[in-house]
């Protein structure tokens, strides 16, 4: 029977990746010679995790396939349709991430329906729907990370965009924010030519100056534009919240809210899904239309996630019925135990220690090393001294009861 067992996680070398970031949080040699943006900790068929067996390395989704009540447990199994129903992620952003939304369960599902029926391929690049699944996402900074996530007020992106010009030079998107209509706007923005584009950036760019704060709205305008000159999205800081998170500090994003990853090391934690609709900072497919079409419109500045302690494990909000995401600090003076059938990933993100079935035998873990626990593991112990990340699925949990 399959005990805890130690994984192989795949790394996406993307081009906006670091050269540092995973590297050091694995406590592995760096910089590295290709970037290193995601590694994925999961049974997504896009980039599978390997489990050690005493038959090798097989792809954890071919193993929960065989076996999914001994991995995932009964009830989980049922309910997500024999699948893990969540991705696990250690992201690295040395540049921006695209200007992006994500759908809801129903988009995904009419999008991945029509895009088939298209004769799309699922690896196809201008595909939006690789599956059927919705992508919410909780991500905790590891490092400061720098986001930009939800609209500002109309009012406050025209204070923005007064002072560059930009409310002149664009009528129609003037008129929206005058009118309170951030889909317009957004709609006119994204619909401006590259001749345009070509025309108002270097004017807007002059304004700001060469000599902004530190970090601020104006300084992020140049880097982005520094990164990807002449893309639309270069002006996002100025109709986006621009938020910093300090290390563990962590922020849910639902579907259909406009954001992008600027900078920093986190972990994430989402739905088991590949799905993105993209609007600029990118090279990569954009589709106007879809993202319009899935688009919120909300402009509440972006909150924190919301956490409880007892004992080691601080446990974030539950956000979705998919994952649960928790940190747990272990010592010779509290170390962690838990009963009950669940599937688990486990993190190490500092430390040392021994984690084990209770009555079997123990696993030395270090830093940078992940694990599964299966369902049949039902009595859980960790020793040591450590930190961890616990990827988990909710199930009836008092302490996770949805908002």
């Amino acid at each position: 029977m399959l005990g805890i067992s130690k994984l192989e996680n795949p790394i996406q070398p993307y081009s906006w990746g670091s050269h540092t970031g995973i590297a050091r949080f694995l406590g592995r040699p760096y910089p590295t010679v290709e970037p290193q943006a995601e590694m994925w900790m999961g049974a997504h068929p896009k980039a599978p995790s390997k489990v050690e067996t005493a038959d090798g390395k097989v792809r954890l989704d071919d193993l929960i396939r065989k076996t999914p009540r001994q991995i995932l447990g009964a009830r989980v199994a049922e309910r997500f349709d024999q699948s893990l129903p969540f991705l696990f992620k250690i992201l690295a952003a040395g540049q921006a991430l695209s200007i992006q939304a994500h759908p809801d369960p129903s988009q995904a599902a009419a999008g991945c329906q029509r895009e088939d029926a298209l004769g799309i391929s699922r690896n196809d690049d201008k595909r939006n729907y690789r599956d059927a699944h919705h992508k919410p996402e909780v991500l905790v900074a590891v490092t400061p990370f720098w986001i930009l996530r939800g609209f500002r007020p109309a009012s406050e992106i025209l204070e923005h965009f007064e002072p560059l010009g930009l409310s002149e030079w664009l009528p129609e998107t003037l008129a929206a924010l005058q009118a309170d209509d951030l889909r317009g706007f957004l709609a006119s923005y994204l619909a401006l030519d590259k001749s345009c584009l070509a025309e108002i950036l270097p004017r807007a760019l002059e304004r700001i100056g060469d000599n902004p704060e530190s970090h601020s709205v104006g300084s992020w305008v140049l880097e982005l534009h520094r990164q990807f000159p002449g893309d639309r999205g270069v002006l996002a800081p100025l109709f986006l919240h621009l938020l910093e998170l300090q290390p563990g500090e962590a922020i849910f994003t639902g579907p259909g809210i406009l954001h992008a990853y600027l900078d920093g090391v986190g972990i994430e934690l989402m739905a088991n899904s590949d799905n993105v609709v993209r609007g600029g900072l990118t090279g990569k497919h954009v589709d106007r239309d879809e993202l319009l079409a899935i688009l919120r419109c909300d402009t509440e500045p972006p909150h924190q996630l919301s956490s409880t302690k007892s004992g080691g494990e601080r446990v974030f909000d539950r956000v979705a019925d998919e994952f649960a995401l928790s940190v747990v600090d272990v010592n010779q003076h509290q170390p962690f135990e838990r009963e009950g059938e669940i599937v688990e990933l486990w993190l190490c993100a500092t430390g040392s220690g021994l984690m084990q079935e209770v009555g079997g035998p123990a696993q030395p873990f270090v830093q940078g090393e992940a694990f599964l626990v299966p369902a049949s593991v039902s009595k859980l112990r960790i020793d040591g001294t450590a930190t961890l990340f616990r990827a988990t699925v909710p199930g009836d949990r008092p302490d996770l009861i949805p908002p």
